[in-house]
């Protein structure tokens, strides 16, 4: 998606005379449309923290059987396609050094748009706009797909799992989630609708590259 398109599709959501996007960058949007969609996602890390170190403990006191093994490796694959991905993107963020709408002086910013392998005159690792890493956040949760679903928990192993956490559910949950949170940053100015795409782009090309390694299993993918 080319530059001009973003820039004519960002205008549509610029006021020029009280230059400002259609959501404000502060207040009451900022913290439930941004931190707080944030927490919740810090959360879910948290919780397959907890059935690591759960899993842990099992094994200490001898209670950890076979029984676990697959529940153990998929909160495993979980975290840590989780936090490898989420410290991927940051780093293409931090690398690549684009600027977001709200920087750029067409929409109410200090700098000219200068594309991703021109020379940025506002120097080195200074801005971290591309690709969208709020919408990536969201896109993450994809990464319970390639485990299968919602795994269960070590010390509830029988409970079924219910039709709203299986594999499937969870596709259409990183495509809402990544899609909601980008759309917040793309009306407060924060990303190009190209950023967004992006976005989904490197998430989904990460997961295969982590299929490739192993780290998620085939028969994660194909039972319900």
């Amino acid at each position: 998606m080319g530059h001009a398109f973003d820039v004519a599709f960002s205008n549509l959501l610029f006021n020029q005379s009280t230059q400002t996007f259609a959501l404000p960058h502060s207040g009451w949007v900022e913290r439930i449309g941004h931190d707080w969609m944030q927490q919740l996602l810090r959360l879910i890390l948290v919780f397959a923290l907890i059935q690591l170190v759960y899993a842990g403990y099992l094994k200490i006191s001898n209670r950890f059987d076979t029984n676990h093994v697959d529940a153990f490796r998929r909160w495993l694959a979980l975290f840590v396609a989780c936090v490898l991905i989420s410290l991927l993107i940051q780093q293409i963020k931090k690398s690549t050094n684009i600027a977001c709408p709200w920087n750029l002086s067409q929409f109410g910013g200090s700098w000219l748009y200068a594309g991703l392998f021109d020379a940025k005159p506002w120097g080195v690792h200074k801005m971290a706009c591309w690709p969208a890493g709020f919408g990536a956040s969201g896109f993450t949760l994809l990464s319970f797909a390639f485990v299968g679903g919602w795994p269960p928990s070590l010390w509830r192993l029988q409970r079924p799992q219910p039709s709203y956490l299986s594999r499937k559910s969870f596709v259409w949950y990183a495509l809402i989630a990544g899609t909601l949170f980008g759309t917040v940053r793309i009306l407060q100015g924060g990303h190009f609708l190209s950023h967004q795409l992006w976005a989904l782009w490197w998430v989904v090309f990460l997961h295969m590259i982590l299929y490739q390694v192993k780290l998620f299993k085939k028969q994660w993918l194909v039972n319900e």
